[in-house]
């Protein structure tokens, strides 16, 4: 009964490990949609609803490198982003209906709170948050094409 017990202990444990490893190692995101930019791919979670593009990033412990999240909206607009309760910087990349990025705000630092970010020269269907300077070496800019 005692080896019974035990085994099933260690069971658990290594499950209770193998589970918050995953969770450490992709802080935490779902794997909701794999965007593609050049040849890089990037594990998004999608914000689709109200409550998920309001709450976004926000609590987050972290991103990855090659982690995002993609906001989705019903129809182009000027859509505005802050950095409320955010613990890293983001790279904010606005995208049009044709997946052509149309604006990048590089950097943006948590502690910019309560300033907003928007896109102002065209309107944006897509939104893609992703790890500080990722934009960057990506090689993304004006009329890159982001696949999804």
């Amino acid at each position: 009964m005692l080896i019974l017990v035990i085994v099933i202990v260690v069971g658990l444990l290594a499950h209770d490990r193998a589970q918050h490893s995953r969770i450490i190692s992709a802080c935490g995101f779902r794997n909701d949609k794999t965007v593609t930019i050049g040849s890089q791919k990037i594990t998004a979670e999608v914000a689709d609803t109200t409550q998920a593009r309001t709450k976004g990033l926000s609590g987050r412990p972290c991103i990855g490198q090659n982690e995002g999240m993609l906001f989705v909206f019903n129809q182009p607009g000027f859509y505005q982003f802050w950095m409320k309760d955010m613990k890293f910087p983001i790279d904010i990349i606005w995208i049009t209906t044709n997946h052509r990025v149309i604006g990048l705000k590089s950097k943006a630092q948590p502690l910019s709170y309560p300033q907003k970010f928007v896109n102002q020269t065209y309107t944006a269907q897509y939104v893609l948050e992703l790890a500080s300077g990722r934009a960057l070496s990506l090689g993304v800019g004006p009329t890159t094409t982001v696949n999804f």
